[in-house]
């Protein structure tokens, strides 16, 4: 069973003083407030929440129920039983009839006449049988809450007594808490109806009466019925592992399937059994004397971030031997939070300016916790809740926390040195946020690069998309940079003009042209001036050779000596625009552009012979001396690509003779 550490009682009075917990700490909004003060005096109407009014009335409710000048604040709420008949009143929640999930807090006061029996019903929507719970006002001055499975007395009140009631029922747990008079009364008390059930309707509604058994003319005043529930959050992580097959391991493929995106290879994972039912993940480090950690890494749905507003976590540790075990959240290498189990049975929270953890409790084998991380992106604090209470209120971020940190992952795993085949389970993770980031947190190529000449424009236009948090078009102008990814095209392949700033979150690079070639090339566009980087990483692609336009003339000893008539050896080496040579077996002619009138080339016709695009041509002869320019020509194309100036001198005298 779960214990507190009892010096811990001394520092953070609102673990164990039963005070209703103050909602700055837990991300809950109000949703409706029923104060009457609006409504005007006499009978009440059923225009639901968007008027302040019930959703309906019992039938003996009406007539029975009149807005009044009350005592408790301002006008109220006043309900006379009559003399048959038992008066309900039921107000729904707004916009939210069928809650099966998340949490919903009630506060209301109510002032009963005299002692006699008053009901408070939480329900279904649409049903005044099937409960969630009920807190009941008793002839003998007895206050209790039931919910079908047995009831508790916590209190009592008398006649003209103001009664405050806050009710939390949080549904992802499936408990229901009472405060009564600012002090915690029933405490995770289980809903008493069945969470798997599909046909299950879901709470959706407050009821207050006077049932049939009570006096005739008696009268109960309400006031200030407050509804709040989970602010408005999306889910970036939710995994169960029901869906899972027992004994298979755990996959890694990410919030969309409800694995992590790693598990490192210290890990043995697999989906089992859990001792309450349904399934969880397992996870066992063999290697019991290292001290490496072994963790799976695990990142939020649709590769989005937190950085304001609310951050809530929620899973559950298995705790199935003593070992050192984490539970990390963190942005990038940022760590914000950990909450760990030790080998020495110790139940720790720890952020990152501590070297060790604060001790808030401590566990035995076997024990299940449940444990939640709430924490206030804005104002920069977390709170830690177990088993449903609060261990640690409203501590702030560690002074060197990045101001631009963005939380956008879990790791869970067995840290450091633990006992031998260390063994933790973790169930029923579920990480939101009520406002992911409204910066960048992910980009796409929309279109992406493809195959594409050299010295050519990509044709389409290169087109990213910058996403934020809700994995909506991020709002504002972000600039984006363009480079190599792969190290395929060489240094400083491509060339633009300029690189475009988003519109809509769209960005268009136009007339992006590469100055080099290569297979299985990969671009990269990166948010500039944004941290941490978010890029967009495209598909693979070839950038070509282009056609062939330029050609180098080598020849015998330095390009020359040249003699009309005789044969001597030429070099030409042909390659494209980014200095592709051209394949072997390309045949050229070698053509004169300029040279002596009427003058010839012979042995003027080569084959690429080499890797490097070289034609060799071994028997060139120039029919005429004079000075030459010559020029390539490749399938009846000149490549207009000349030699420098070539002297080709006359006959060699090989003898000489003197008549």
């Amino acid at each position: 069973m779960f214990r507190v550490a009892l010096f811990f009682l001394i520092f953070l009075p609102l673990a164990s003083s039963g005070s209703e917990p103050p909602p700055s700490i837990v991300p809950l909004q109000q949703v409706i407030l029923y104060d009457f003060e609006h409504l005007p005096l006499g009978q009440i109407g059923t225009g639901g929440p968007g008027q302040g009014q019930p959703t309906e009335l019992g039938w003996a409710a009406a007539g029975h129920a009149h807005v009044i000048d009350g005592s408790i604040d301002g006008r109220g709420l006043e309900i006379t039983k009559p003399a048959s008949g038992s008066p309900s009143v039921w107000f729904e929640l707004p916009g939210h009839p069928t809650l099966k999930s998340g949490q919903v807090r009630f506060r209301l006061q109510i002032r009963p006449s005299e002692v006699d029996t008053y009901n408070i019903m939480f329900r279904t929507a649409g049903s005044a049988a099937e409960a969630y719970g009920n807190i009941g006002l008793f002839p003998s001055g007895n206050i209790a809450a039931s919910d079908g499975a047995g009831s508790v007395t916590f209190g009592n009140y008398g006649a003209d007594q103001l009664l405050e009631f806050t009710v939390d029922f949080d549904l992802d747990q499936w408990t229901w808490n009472v405060w009564f008079n600012d002090s915690l009364v029933v405490e995770n008390r289980a809903i008493n109806q069945d969470k798997d059930d599909p046909g299950l309707a879901g709470l959706g509604r407050i009821g207050v009466t006077t049932p049939s058994s009570a006096t005739t003319g008696i009268t109960l005043e309400v006031d200030n019925i407050e509804i709040l529930r989970n602010a408005p959050a999306v889910t970036l992580l939710d995994a169960d592992f029901n869906d899972k097959t027992t004994g298979e391991p755990i996959g890694t493929g990410g919030a969309e399937d409800g694995e992590p995106v790693a598990v490192s290879e210290l890990l043995e994972t697999w989906i089992g059994d859990a001792d309450a039912g349904g399934k969880a993940l397992y996870l066992m480090k063999e290697d019991a004397a290292a001290f490496s950690n072994g963790y799976t890494e695990w990142r939020f749905l649709s590769d989005a971030s937190v950085q304001t507003g609310w951050l809530d976590a929620r899973f559950d540790m298995l705790l199935d031997d003593l070992s050192n075990n984490d539970f990390i959240l963190a942005g990038g290498e940022d760590e914000l939070i950990r909450v760990s189990s030790t080998m020495s049975g110790d139940l720790q929270v720890r952020f990152p300016d501590q070297t060790t953890g604060d001790v808030v409790g401590d566990y035995e084998i076997g024990e299940t916790i449940h444990v939640r991380i709430v924490c206030q992106m804005d104002e920069r604090f977390c709170s830690v809740a177990m088993d449903g209470e609060w261990m640690v209120s409203k501590r702030d971020f560690a002074e060197d926390t990045p101001s631009d940190l963005a939380v956008d992952r879990f790791h869970a795993g067995i840290a450091g040195e633990s006992s031998s085949f260390a063994l933790v389970g973790m169930d029923n993770l579920h990480i939101s946020a009520t406002t992911p980031s409204a910066f960048p947190v992910s980009a796409e190529f929309i279109q992406q690069p493809t195959d594409t000449v050299c010295r050519e424009a990509f044709d389409p236009s290169l087109t990213v998309m910058v996403r934020d948090g809700n994995g909506e078009p991020v709002v504002g102008e972000w600039t984006l940079l363009l480079s190599e990814y792969t190290s395929v095209l060489g240094w400083n392949p491509l060339e633009f003009d300029e690189n475009p700033v988003t519109f809509d979150g769209l960005a268009e690079f136009i007339d992006v042209t590469l100055r080099q070639t290569g297979e299985g090339a990969r671009l990269q566009a990166v948010v500039g001036g944004y941290s941490p980087a978010v890029m967009a990483i495209s598909e693979p692609f070839d950038g070509l050779p282009g056609p062939l336009v330029n050609a180098d003339y080598e020849g015998d000893d330095d390009d020359g000596p040249f003699f009309a008539g005789l044969p001597q050896s030429l070099w030409i080496a042909v390659y494209d625009d980014c200095i592709n040579a051209a394949p072997m077996g390309t045949e050229g002619t070698v053509v004169i552009h300029s040279g002596p009138e009427g003058a010839s080339l012979s042995g003027n016709v080569g084959i690429v012979s080499t890797e490097w695009g070289e034609i060799e041509l071994e028997e060139l002869v120039f029919s005429l001396p004079g000075e030459y320019v010559l020029d390539l020509e490749i399938d009846g194309v000149r490549l207009e690509s000349l030699s420098s100036p070539i002297e080709v001198k006359g006959d060699v005298i090989f003898n000489d003779r003197f008549d």
